[in-house]
């Protein structure tokens, strides 16, 4: 029930296993880095013009205040870009994403491969999650939302880190990953 060690994909999970009582029973090895492991890198993605938003289950209020926002800012600034919603997949509010999608918002069905959407995405946005890491691996530019009210020790966590960009919710994330 309580494993001797635990296998790791990079030092920000060992860092908080350590500061955890976790910890205490189990020893920590790192077998890998998102940033640095070739085997996990690839120059064979197509990289599409999609902003990919990697929603947390019972957040909708913050992700779908944000979604109107960028689709606005899409159809007036970047009409050849398209942000594609990836909810998690226990979410239960599928329903409120779902009426938020037009020509330049796609929200994904809960089944659809996160692996697939961050081969094809530029960007990737979201509040707090461990698809940040996953992005990491794929050449996508990670942003955290840090000013939604939510989670902001984790956002600003994965800033210092360097794994994630900072981003305010009323900042065009387009923009700011082209300059």
């Amino acid at each position: 029930m309580f494993p001797n060690e635990i296998w790791l994909f990079g030092n920000f999970w060992k860092e908080v296993l350590q500061r955890g009582a976790e910890s205490d029973f189990m020893k920590p090895i790192v077998v890998g880095n998102f940033k640095t492991d070739t085997a996990v890198k690839s120059n064979d993605f197509k990289k599409e013009n999609r902003v990919l938003l990697c929603a947390q289950k019972n957040l909708s209020e913050p992700y779908i205040e944000w979604i109107r926002y960028m689709r606005d800012i899409i159809m007036r600034n970047h009409p050849n870009w398209k942000l594609i919603v990836k909810l998690h997949p226990l979410e239960s509010e599928v329903q409120k994403y779902e009426s938020e999608a037009n020509n330049f918002v796609e929200v994904l069905p809960i089944s659809a491969s996160l692996n697939e959407e961050l081969k094809r995405a530029k960007i990737q946005v979201s509040i707090y999650s461990t698809t940040f890491f996953d992005a990491l691996g794929m050449q996508v530019q990670n942003f955290s939302l840090n000013d939604s009210g939510y989670a902001e020790d984790y956002a600003s966590e994965m800033v210092s880190l360097a794994v994630a960009e900072p981003l305010r919710k009323m900042d065009d994330v387009i923009a700011k990953f082209e300059s």
